[in-house]
């Protein structure tokens, strides 16, 4: 099993290579490389003194260490326990066969570096001189070395399997064991299409179903970029990390120079919070999270076998994943021992205790929970409740809620097209799984829920169903004093395109609803009694296409809205006997830093409005005059927590500012200051 055991704050790092006597353990990032020393009894790490050019990629032969940068090769000579390990530098060697390299790997013998030239269409042999390397080999454009992007080495040296990232293709290349020469002998996958070869867009494609792998069925399967690879001790089984729209680690049987279908290891439940991203990387208006270009997703997940078992990383998911053979033994995400249930946080609730914060993940199917510390604002996870669910359910939480009464929190997820309800523990904020309610289908739709909200009187509850293929609707179900749900309302009016969030005034009778595809806020009165909802004219303009997000400020006279697509934050009045919306103030990218102006929240007394940028990473802070006009007083930016920062919530006392981000899966939270307040009580360290 794997138990978190220390971190080491010594920044990004994207490669790691262990001396042959594992006394040593080399980091390196496009910056530098550092040598660290490793204690051999418990594996823990220590710091030295010395630090070298930077490197993409790192490889540790039994008779030197190389790196890799783009086009050039580095090789040095090891130090010992008295040196502190330092290296000595060998020398380098450059070249066009090297351009993009990231993966690199020595033959068993130590003699030969094979690297994988991403930018040339290249995989590259160099023979180790006294000198540092000299080019003994190469192959070049041919199946399954379009942008390669990972390679490893057969045990016996004679083959080498290469990841050919842009045409969805794994290359079989002969070496020859005594001069370094490469010969390529065969591919496997879909590399027919010359459009893939550009890999310019993200693909999601299956084979060609006239001659699918042996041991496949047809359209059984799907080749999605392979970025990692690696082969078993034994040399009999080849393991492939394919990344696009979801990730997908597969097992080939290896038998001369042909693979074999084998295995699947993501077939499980277990695997599904790991495996899925937190968007399906479709063409959109919107950017997308973690950027368009699939080249930017290269280095997203890495694979390798060790003593038998296979270990995988994602940085999407922030985990790290052993399996044996098809089943996986253990996922462990990111924090001290790994916090669960925030896997693409995208979302959030808050007690109107302000004692504890969820979560909804957008890659998860489990709310998340967190205790806040009401003198730091510290988080502590919550364990996280058990679901009944089958194993063929992808969880995609996409919002949460808590009820007024504090004793439920409901979630909707959008892979189910369910209702998750669970009752609170009102001390401890701990939740216990009630029920799912599958939602009803909206004009022959399947649901595709986006918020969830219950009014001050508690009496209803709301979903916003967006829809992917049909018109969206609002889905109201009476609630009674239990907690339980009745027969559900739906509202089909026209202008509920694309429906995203809602906004309920204090008392209940007024709802604002942000409609992304008609560029619009909708305007609903609400009769408190029942819970039924009519339609007032909505609000409609070219500032609001592609609104998500509309919040009301506590003294109700004002509407913030967010639109991502277009980059704009709009400050709208809002007449208090009517309801009715007047546009006022618009901030856009030349204002302020709003790619993918997303999450609003509002200070308790209506002074401060902040706003997430996603693709920005920020949080921008507005300061609001007597008058209610907005001027920005600062951004939040470059703060680790923040990559595509979605979601966020003010405490109901000000103090505190949390907020959700789904490219680092990661809670956040920040104390509120003000005025000469440096925010550490006394003098900041």
């Amino acid at each position: 099993m794997l138990h978190w055991a220390e971190s080491l704050p010594l920044g990004a790092f994207s490669a790691l290579a262990m001396s042959p006597d594992e006394s040593f353990l080399y980091a390196s990032s496009k910056d530098s490389l550092v040598v660290l020393k490793r204690n051999l009894t418990d594996g823990r790490l220590s710091a030295t003194e010395h630090s070298y050019k930077g490197a993409q990629g790192l490889a540790a032969g039994p008779l030197a260490l190389a790196a890799a940068v783009d086009g050039k090769l580095t090789i040095y000579n090891y130090g010992d326990a008295s040196s502190d390990g330092a290296l000595s530098l060998r020398g380098s060697a450059g070249g066009a066969e090297l351009k993009g390299v990231e993966r690199i790997n020595f033959s068993p013998n130590g003699e030969f570096v094979f690297a994988a030239g991403f930018g040339a269409d290249t995989v590259s042999s160099w023979a180790l001189t006294k000198s540092g390397a000299q080019l003994v080999g190469k192959v070049s454009n041919m199946p399954g070395l379009d942008n390669p992007n990972d390679v490893v080495v057969s045990p016996d040296g004679t083959r080498l399997f290469v990841a050919g990232f842009c045409d969805n293709s794994i290359a079989i290349v002969g070496v020859d064991s005594e001069s370094g020469e490469l010969t390529w002998l065969n591919s496997f996958g879909n590399n027919d299409d010359g459009e893939l070869g550009d890999c310019k867009s993200i693909v999601r494609i299956r084979p060609n179903e006239d001659e699918p792998l042996e041991g496949e069925e047809d359209g059984d399967f799907d080749y999605q970029q392979p970025a990692s690879i690696d082969i078993s001790a034994d040399g009999k089984t080849l393991a492939v990390y394919f990344w696009s729209v979801g990730v997908e680690v597969v097992y080939y049987s290896v038998q001369d120079d042909q693979l074999k279908f084998e295995d699947y290891v993501d077939q499980q439940a277990e695997f599904d919070d790991f495996s899925n991203q937190a968007f399906h990387l479709e063409p959109s208006d919107e950017p997308h999270p973690f950027g368009a270009n699939p080249k930017d997703y290269r280095d997203a997940v890495r694979l390798r076998f060790v003593g038998g078992k296979l270990y995988f990383l994602s940085r999407f998911a922030n985990a790290l994943g052993v399996a044996n053979g098809a089943q996986v033994e253990q996922i462990v995400q990111r924090g001290d021992g790994g916090v669960g249930s925030i896997a693409g946080a995208y979302n959030l609730g808050l007690s109107g205790d302000d004692k504890h914060l969820y979560v909804a993940p957008r890659t998860h199917d489990t709310v998340g929970s967190f205790a806040i510390d009401s003198q730091s604002g510290a988080l502590t996870e919550i364990p996280a409740p058990v679901l009944p669910v089958p194993p063929y359910i992808d969880g995609a939480i996409t919002n949460v809620t808590v009820s007024p009464d504090g004793t439920q929190v409901l979630g909707v997820d959008a892979a189910a097209g369910s209702i998750q309800i669970y009752d609170r523990n009102l001390k401890s904020g701990a939740l216990t799984f009630r029920e799912f309610v599958e939602l009803p289908f909206c004009d022959g739709g399947f649901p595709f829920p986006l918020d969830v909200a219950i009014p001050s009187d508690g009496r209803t509850v709301y979903i916003a169903d967006f829809q992917m293929e049909t018109k969206s609707c609002i889905v109201a179900y009476p609630r009674d004093e239990e907690g339980r749900l009745g027969e559900p309302v739906l509202y089909k009016d026209s202008f509920l395109e694309g429906i995203e969030s809602f906004n309920f005034t204090q008392d209940g009778k007024h709802v604002y609803v942000a409609c992304l595809t008609a560029g619009a806020i909708a305007h609903y009165t609400r009769d408190p009694a029942t819970g039924q909802l009519t339609a007032m004219t909505p609000n409609t303009s070219q500032a609001l296409s592609g609104v998500e997000f509309a919040v009301l400020s506590p003294d109700e006279k004002w509407v913030y809205a967010s639109s991502p697509p277009s980059d704009r934050f709009i400050v709208l009045s809002r007449n208090v006997e009517t309801g009715v919306l007047t546009e006022e103030q618009v901030f856009d990218v030349n204002d302020v830093p709003l790619r993918g102006a997303a999450g609003i929240a509002v200070t308790p007394d209506g002074k401060v409005v902040y706003v997430a940028s996603r693709v920005d990473e920020a949080v921008n802070i507005f300061n609001v005059d007597n008058k209610g006009k907005l001027t920005l007083g600062g951004t939040i930016q470059g703060l680790p927590g923040l990559f595509w920062v979605n979601g966020l919530k003010v405490t109901s006392d000000g103090k505190y500012l949390f907020t959700s981000a789904v490219g680092s899966s990661s809670v956040s939270s920040f104390k509120i200051v003000r005025g000469n307040d440096n925010g550490c009580g006394a003098s900041c360290p």
